[in-house]
């Protein structure tokens, strides 16, 4: 059987194509997702945000997305890598969106792993959203 290569998910945030480096918040392990430029892998932004006073589920997150991460949420539903649940939560002066990682994120991965799906996968994903 031919084994498929993963393929990084890339994703559009204000037209530079960026890939997802997976991370965990040091203080309760929750996921941490950070963009960083698809050529360079320079980090462009953290797409999430901790509030340990939140409850969140396994293969939740909270975005970030004000201010320079204005967009976030859309880039990232539009790669097929969250969906909102709906649920926002008061930070300040913001809405918080509560998300549901919609990718298979490894039990164990190593900090610094770029977060990868399978080619038929995306090719699938993209189809539907031309239906």
């Amino acid at each position: 059987m031919a084994r498929t290569t993963k393929e990084p998910i890339t994703v559009n945030v204000s037209g530079i194509d960026c890939v997802i480096q997976l991370g965990r918040y040091r203080d309760n392990g929750r996921l941490a997702l950070i963009l960083l430029e698809k050529e360079t892998r320079d980090e462009m932004t953290v797409a999430t945000v901790n509030m340990p006073e939140i409850f969140l589920q396994s293969g939740e997150i909270l975005l970030k997305n004000w201010s320079e991460n204005q967009g976030i949420l859309e880039a990232l539903q539009e790669a097929g890598v969250v969906e909102p649940t709906g649920l926002t939560y008061r930070s300040g002066f913001v809405e918080v969106p509560k998300c549901l990682v919609t990718v298979p994120i490894p039990e164990k991965f190593r900090e610094g792993q770029i977060l990868t799906r399978e080619p038929e996968r995306r090719k699938a994903k993209e189809q539907e959203r031309e239906m």
